[in-house]
């Protein structure tokens, strides 16, 4: 009997503080998403959900057993590509583009001029911010991160950069 009320007690510990954790986790990403002018989408009871803004999107996926965070904002781009931070060295480097056929290189250097005129200040960015691949799809552009990601500030520097790099489209 005392074996039974330990292994109880042990599971409700547990299962206490995945319930604290799990919680904490859905304040943090609440408060995050005040800061930075969205709201939180609570996407059930054992899922972290994601932040909705103008313009942008952050989800918080946990395939396995790790999370990741995805940032992704809104472009209308020529293709799909996925992009190496390294790309935006000066001058840029097209063996850091996927797929890099001419036709999708001269596509994707039409597209990023207005948005990346300065090549250099963007790998500055994406340096501070963290971001190491960029994902390009014909209508957004996206960035993960591994675990969950709840600082405000490095969240909006993240926005900022994909934006930035979007341009006004």
């Amino acid at each position: 009997m005392a074996a039974f009320a330990i292994m109880a007690g042990v599971f409700a510990l547990v299962l206490a503080g995945y319930v604290f954790a799990m919680l904490r986790r859905r304040a943090r990403l609440r408060e995050a998403a005040a800061d930075l002018g969205g709201v939180h989408q609570h996407d059930g009871w054992t899922r972290p959900g994601g932040i909705g803004g103008p313009g942008f999107t952050i989800r918080v996926e946990g395939p396995r057993r790790r999370f990741r965070t995805t940032v992704s904002v809104t472009a209308q781009a020529p293709g799909n590509y996925v992009i190496d931070s390294a790309f935006f060295a000066s001058p840029l480097d097209w063996s850091h583009v996927e797929p890099a056929d001419e036709a999708q290189r001269e596509a994707l250097a039409r597209w990023l001029e207005p948005g990346a005129s300065t090549h250099r200040i963007h790998e500055d960015r994406l340096a501070a911010a963290g971001i190491s691949r960029i994902f390009v799809a014909s209508e957004r552009i996206s960035t993960s991160v591994d675990g969950i990601l709840t600082d405000a500030a490095r969240l909006r520097q993240i926005v900022d950069v994909l934006s930035r790099l979007a341009g006004p489209r």
